[in-house]
């Protein structure tokens, strides 16, 4: 019951970061231009679904989030092509999962979610 419960109170705070990673994959390609170096140096896809992962703390969440901010990213802009947007989708899954499973190897460091 305090499981339901909990994953009740944080999907507020769970959409909100959602959206808030989406929308900044959307606004990526316009505000790139705006500065004198290429922001996809700084990998955003990737920074966005560990920051909802570590923010959240939702494994599910971050695994769906980067499945579908490479194919939302395509779909509204084009860009990356479908097989590269699958590739991005697959790196980003594998990321997370090692993440986790480097996590459960080393169950001493713990991760505090900011919020």
């Amino acid at each position: 019951m305090s499981s339901s419960f909990t994953l009740a109170k944080d999907i507020p705070k769970i959409l909100i970061l959602d959206v808030l990673a989406v929308v900044a994959v959307f606004l990526l390609p316009s505000l790139s231009h705006f500065f004198p170096f290429p922001l996809y140096f700084i990998e955003p896809m990737r920074l966005a679904a560990l920051s909802v992962y570590f923010l959240s703390r939702y494994k599910l969440n971050a695994y769906l989030l980067a499945l579908a901010l490479p194919i939302f990213s395509m779909l509204y802009s084009g860009h990356p092509i479908p097989l590269k947007a699958f590739l991005i989708s697959i790196e980003l899954v594998a990321n997370l999962f090692i993440l986790n499973f480097l996590l459960g190897k080393f169950p001493q460091v713990k991760v505090i979610p900011l919020f």
